[in-house]
């Protein structure tokens, strides 16, 4: 169950070293292609959430990720979560949560401008747009690891209904008689 912590501590790292790469080495808005035609940094600061959508709404992700940062503390020392990939899909939401929201409130003027570092920036695709960090990466990836537990457990769920309705089913009338009283008819006798 700790896994949660180790993986969201690693989250966090690689998300806050890469950053802090990225400020060092780039000016705001340059590139340096590390795949020609592919892939390349792109350092921006994003207002938004993850991929820089609905910008300017720098409190409403502080509270939106202050109540899932919680919730999945919550979880984690309840002890509720006992399944490895819930685990580590947990793990992955909270060290993004984490790694965006130290942006949220540190980076910036007093108190942090609300504004979150972005810098990897696949543009093999002329629909791919966006531009996006460690953590988002991680949330994004955690969040469909968290789906496909989901189905999964539903899956499971349902085979163990089918099984148990299967068996309750095949228990009425077991022992030969069409009413389960275990009485038989004997019929009428022959002559």
């Amino acid at each position: 169950m700790w896994i949660y912590l180790v993986i969201a501590a690693a989250v966090v790292a690689a998300d806050q070293l890469t950053k802090h790469l990225v400020i060092a080495n780039l000016e705001l808005y340059d590139s340096i292609d590390l795949i020609p035609g592919v892939f390349r940094l792109t350092y921006i600061q994003n207002e938004g959430a993850a991929f820089g959508m609905l910008g300017n709404a720098r409190w409403l992700f502080i509270v939106a990720s202050s109540l899932v940062i919680i919730g999945i503390l919550w979880l984690l020392f309840s002890g509720r979560v006992k399944n490895r990939l819930l685990c580590v899909s947990l793990g992955l939401i909270l060290g993004g949560g984490i790694g965006n929201m130290v942006d949220r409130l540190f980076y910036g003027e007093v108190f942090g401008s609300g504004k979150v570092v972005d810098f990897l920036d696949f543009y093999l695709f002329p629909f791919w747009t966006w531009i996006f960090n460690v953590a988002d990466a991680c949330v994004v990836v955690g969040t469909g690891l968290l789906i496909l537990y989901i189905i999964i457990s539903m899956v499971k769920e349902s085979k163990e209904n089918k099984q148990h309705v299967e068996a309750n089913s095949n228990d009425d009338g077991q022992d030969g008689t069409a009413d389960g009283s275990g009485e038989q008819d004997q019929g009428t006798p022959q002559d």
